[in-house]
């Protein structure tokens, strides 16, 4: 980043939700680098200690479950009232489901859900009374999956369209405020989330029963084909790429309300853009069957 940027941040505080996963270690270790106060979260009470070994730096280190809303607020708005002025909230902690909304069972969209969507309500409801007071700023790491559905993506793409919406109604509502809403859309990040999800389509498409294997079984193979080609290949966004854009929204004096990363991100979006619904169908399904 250019000098400007880096003396944007110096002195700053910052939340960053997800630290402990793939792009907010990356967020937390840059800001840092730039002179930030930085407090990281993780999942787990477990996965404590890890973080601060690897970033010892970090201001604190705090437990926040994102699947549960109410407990999440509460974590944020204790970390906010403890840290005092609090400059910048950042989001970048997510879940994924990787399977046909048909085999979808009605407990994982809920849980999904909330921790994708209904956490980020509850975590702007918590930081706006003290990003107020700095005249700071909210981002999400959101995806393209938010502006673009597509197969075996629908969970996902539920929980990231609905953080898209609520996150332009919260701009709009705060108009004026000084509190600007940013929301970071990258395309398929190389994370262990990613792993994750690959790993559990596989376990899915085991457990098929024959009515779902003989509708879905070769969409799970082409999914998991194409994910596993774009690993390889080296073909999705690093962390380190969406962490960069973070920071640049981060230290913006007039921050751009979407960031969009990643030339697939930006491919499907200009799809979206410039093709019918028919067209733009056909073109992601054509993905599957050509796998």
């Amino acid at each position: 980043m250019s000098a400007p940027a880096a003396s944007a941040s110096r002195g700053r505080t910052a939340i960053v939700i997800g630290a402990g996963g793939g792009v907010g270690k990356v967020i937390a270790r840059r800001l840092i680098a730039e002179g930030m106060r930085v407090i990281g979260t993780v999942s787990a009470s477990d996965r404590e200690a890890g973080l601060r070994d690897e970033i010892p730096r970090l201001e604190r280190v705090a437990t926040l479950d994102l699947a549960d809303g109410e407990s999440a607020a509460r974590t944020v708005d204790h970390l906010c009232s403890e840290h005092g002025a609090v400059d910048v909230v950042i989001v970048a902690a997510a879940a994924h489901i990787a399977a046909p909304l048909e085999n979808t069972a009605l407990g994982r969209f809920r849980r999904i859900f909330e921790i994708n969507c209904l956490s980020c309500l509850a975590t702007y409801q918590a930081a706006i009374p003290y990003l107020r007071k700095t005249q700071g700023r909210l981002v999400f790491v959101s995806s393209v999956t938010g502006r673009v559905g597509s197969v075996m993506q629908g969970a996902y793409a539920a929980t990231k369209f609905g953080l898209e919406g609520m996150a332009d109604v919260m701009r709009q509502e705060l108009l004026g405020s000084g509190v600007r809403i940013v929301l970071v859309e990258p395309g398929g990040i190389d994370t262990p989330m990613v792993r994750t999800a690959l790993a559990q389509g596989r376990s899915d498409r085991d457990a098929l029963s024959a009515y779902l294997r003989h509708h879905y079984d070769q969409l799970y193979e082409a999914f998991d084909r194409n994910v596993a080609d774009a690993l390889e290949g080296g073909r999705l966004t690093s962390p380190d790429s969406v962490a960069e854009v973070v920071v640049a929204a981060v230290n913006a004096p007039e921050p751009d309300a979407r960031y969009v990363v990643g030339d697939d991100a930006k491919f499907l979006i200009d799809a979206a853009d410039s093709m019918t619904t028919a067209q733009l169908d056909e073109l992601l399904v054509s993905a599957f069957r050509n796998a």
